[in-house]
């Protein structure tokens, strides 16, 4: 009778902990995503009501203080591997780290570097998913919660369960049974509803990616023929797969210059992220700031030279994914690969016959989901994320159709998506710097026995 009262209580806590753990995770994106656009209004109220050396030294100061704060923790690695994570740190403090990269990803969003706030998000939300349920009650393996919990934040990050499915799926590379999945789903759903909840109640908290749906709302009735549509998405494709191939390689080679040196690697950190940042200021060029969003704010498209911003664009991008701060890669990916589809259709209405303006927001809404899904190795994602734009009927069967048929060149010519390579780069660093030192340790061992 004890018994099956005491399994009776812990099934009634266990149902009550998997209700409240989705909406203070909701809560907790929730107010993540509200401060963002208020740091983002500070700082250009700063540029716009202070000297503009006085700037400089403010942006340069919260570089340091990021910096600083990433390096007492030791978090820099851990942020974009939350099981390494979970395993060395979740017994002692957490709930400070949480705070900590809450900080630090606000201080990149005031800098105005081009970095967003997935990689924040999954760090925070997986690690509160884990503490909350795997402490507590342990229904699955300590792996399974961690991605579990990762995958929520992706799936809040974005405002779309079907994303946190996808990455659930295909970021961990494992196979999941159907109770887990299920549960996952609803976990994802809760919080995903408390978010939208907090959302209506305390004010607007938008997904990065509305935007997006705003300017470039397609019609359901636009005029094209299937011949043009195959032709232009065939040409676009090819021209995003071959600058995926580049830009990764660039991305690589540069982490490759200096990112063994850690000193050197901090102070270039410091010095080129604010004078970068502080010179696009100067020059009026915010447009290529942050995470790329103005840009798609303009609707006169003709009246910017997109060419220089795009060079500008790859150069501030090669450089701040290799910078010591907190932020994700996702988005400015996204914001890349339309940048290139609006050059796209600029250079074909230039010189063929014009594409209307509804076949020209879906192929620029295309390539940005075809680039993040070359580039990061990460189709599912990537389609998934089409259900971001409101009506992906247009949408899906380009990006699918393009994903597809890319996939297998890619896989021999673009082995690891850029995310991969950097890890994987890094960790033959750490591997480096480890036989280094045991090696040293053990020649001095040998000299004092001599």
């Amino acid at each position: 009778m004890d018994k099956n009262s005491t399994n009776k209580k812990e099934i009634f806590l266990f149902v009550l902990m998997s209700i409240i753990t989705p909406i203070v995770l909701g809560g907790l994106v929730f107010l993540f995503q509200f401060s963002v656009p208020y740091a983002i209004i500070a700082t250009n109220w700063l540029w716009e009501n202070i000297p503009h050396p006085l700037y400089l030294l403010i942006i340069v100061a919260l570089s340091i203080v990021e910096i600083i704060l990433i390096r007492l923790d030791n978090l820099r690695g851990d942020i974009n591997d939350i099981e390494k994570y979970v395993k060395k740190n979740l017994p002692t403090s957490p709930l400070i780290d949480i705070l900590i990269v809450f900080i630090c990803a606000l201080c990149t969003f005031m800098i105005g570097l081009p970095l967003d706030g997935d990689v924040p998000t999954v760090f925070m939300v997986g690690v509160l998913f884990v503490i909350l349920i795997h402490r507590t009650f342990i229904i699955f393996n300590k792996k399974t919660m961690i991605h579990m919990g990762a995958s929520i934040g992706f799936a809040l990050a974005f405002h779309n369960p079907i994303a946190g499915l996808a990455h659930f799926f295909e970021e961990y590379h494992s196979r999941r049974s159907i109770k887990e999945v299920l549960y996952f789903l609803g976990e994802a759903s809760l919080a995903y509803l408390s978010l939208t909840l907090f959302c209506f109640l305390f004010g607007e908290s938008k997904s990065p990616l509305t935007f997006f749906y705003e300017l470039f709302n397609v019609d359901l009735s636009f005029g094209n023929s299937f011949s043009q549509v195959f032709i232009c998405s065939g040409i676009l494709l090819i021209c995003l797969c071959i600058l995926a191939f580049l830009l990764n390689k660039v991305i690589v080679g540069f982490r490759a210059l200096f990112a063994h040196k850690k000193l050197f690697s901090i102070i270039i950190t410091i010095v080129v992220a604010s004078l970068f940042v502080f010179m696009l200021r100067l020059n009026e060029k915010e447009l290529a700031l942050g995470m790329g969003e103005e840009l798609y704010l303009v609707r006169d498209l003709a009246s910017i030279d997109l060419w220089p911003l795009l060079a500008i664009r790859v150069l501030f991008i090669v450089v701040a994914f290799n910078f010591y701060h907190i932020g994700g890669r996702t988005i400015p990916s996204l914001m890349l690969g339309a940048l290139i589809g609006q050059i796209f259709v600029a250079v074909w209405n230039k010189y063929l016959p014009p594409i209307d303006e509804n076949l020209a927001n879906v192929l620029i809404i295309s390539s940005a989901l075809i680039y993040l899904g070359v580039s990061m190795k990460a189709p599912l994602i990537a389609t998934s994320l089409t259900f971001s734009f409101g009506n992906p009927l247009f949408i899906l069967p380009i990006v699918v159709i393009s994903l597809l048929i890319s996939y297998f060149p890619m896989k021999y010519i673009l082995p690891l998506g850029l995310n991969e390579e950097i890890e994987k780069m890094d960790h033959n660093f750490e591997r480096t710097i480890k036989n280094f030192s045991l090696k040293r340790t053990i020649s001095k061992h040998d000299f004092y026995i001599l």
